[in-house]
């Protein structure tokens, strides 16, 4: 039971990360779009 429940853990870990990073390089086109849109 225990190594079904850190199996879980895992995956849900590993996909807060890849949540992190898109959520991240979502962040920074936004910020390169406002940049380009303020210089423009």
């Amino acid at each position: 039971m225990s190594a079904l429940l850190e199996h879980v853990f895992r995956q849900c870990g590993y996909m807060f990360k890849q949540c992190e990073y898109v959520f991240a390089s979502c962040e920074q086109s936004l910020v390169a779009e406002r940049k380009t849109f303020a210089l423009g």
